[in-house]
């Protein structure tokens, strides 16, 4: 089992290691880190290509009303067509597919295991509200049409579908894992549980013990399935019913009055990341649903501010990973 962290290859981020291959992978060394996986910001990939093990394809919370050309949803979120094109680096569907594209070249140039995409879609009103308007079955079939539309030949490096919170793949319905793994044609597929995300999807857990016995569970109704996830994503899970708790009881100005789309990703920005923190999951009982899951990869999926912090998090999330 190969241990990696995030990594997104923009200024800020790489900064943290002086824009230094060597510091970066000295610092992989000693915290007995095998390698990373990258998130694209920028053209630059500015690190050392033999650590990287994964590529996080680009995440579009937001995608399904561009895909469908539905011009009334695009502006009724995003409020001009400027916006829209700057977010989608283009005018309709095609610029999706040509972005990853562009994104699996890059993947398959850095030999990479595995890539690494969410299927979900969570309207940027939606998530105050839980009135999602389009449906996990979907998201599921739009994000195949896509996938296949994208990938239209194979190569060695896996495509991992990832688990969210929010409409899509949440694993809690096989018959859709199961679709997605039938009617993607790319050869090289599974999936990646992301511990975080399956704690914010179900509102009846309130205890580690409870996760630990939930996942057991979602894993049996897998059935085979199960031996298709080659990754996880190791971060604090919130629980306690917590997104629920968050409609209730945040206090914001509602994005939907807000005159700016910066003000508004500010708002969702903030209200995500009070629910899905990124920073260690610090129990013991992480060993034990590893080895449940028994992946390939494990992803210490954390937002550091400093390379002092991450430091400190990956040796605090290494002690629960190695107790017994």
């Amino acid at each position: 089992m190969k241990k990696l962290i995030n990594l997104a290859n923009f200024g800020p981020t790489v900064e943290k290691f002086n824009n230094e291959h060597e510091d970066l992978e000295n610092f992989l060394i000693n915290h007995q880190i095998d390698g990373v996986e990258l998130m694209l910001y920028e053209e630059d990939i500015k690190v050392n290509k033999d650590i990287v093990h994964g590529l996080h394809l680009r995440t579009w919370s937001y995608w399904m009303d561009f895909w469908k050309g539905n011009n009334e949803g695009l502006l009724h979120n995003l409020i001009t067509k400027d916006n829209v094109f700057d977010m989608y680096n283009g005018s309709d569907y095609r610029s999706l597919v040509d972005w990853y594209k562009k994104e699996f070249e890059i993947a398959k140039s850095l030999n990479a295991r595995y890539m690494v995409m969410h299927i979900a879609d969570m309207d940027i009103h939606d998530i105050y509200t839980g009135g999602y308007r389009y449906t996990d079955e979907e998201i599921v079939d739009a994000s195949i049409e896509l996938i296949n539309t994208v990938f239209t030949e194979d190569s060695d490096t896996f495509l991992l579908f990832e688990n969210m919170w929010g409409p899509g793949l949440r694993f809690d319905k096989p018959d859709l894992m199961k679709k997605i793994f039938e009617n993607v044609n790319y050869k090289n597929k599974g999936f990646l549980f992301d511990l975080s995300h399956f704690a914010l999807a179900k509102d009846n857990i309130f205890s580690l013990d409870e996760l630990k016995s939930s996942i057991k569970n979602t894993l049996n109704n897998m059935g085979d399935l199960k031996n298709m996830i080659y990754g996880v994503h190791i971060s604090s899970c919130s629980l306690e019913n917590s997104v629920d708790k968050m409609r209730k009881t945040f206090n914001y100005k509602s994005p939907i009055l807000a005159s700016s789309l910066e003000e508004r990703y500010i708002h969702n920005l903030n209200t995500v990341g009070t629910l899905d923190a990124h920073r260690p999951f610090e129990d013991r009982i992480l060993k034990e649903i590893i080895d449940l899951i028994s992946p390939e990869f494990v992803v210490y999926e954390f937002l550091s501010s400093s390379k002092e912090t991450l430091s400190e998090w990956i040796n605090v999330q290494n002690s629960f990973m190695n107790s017994k």
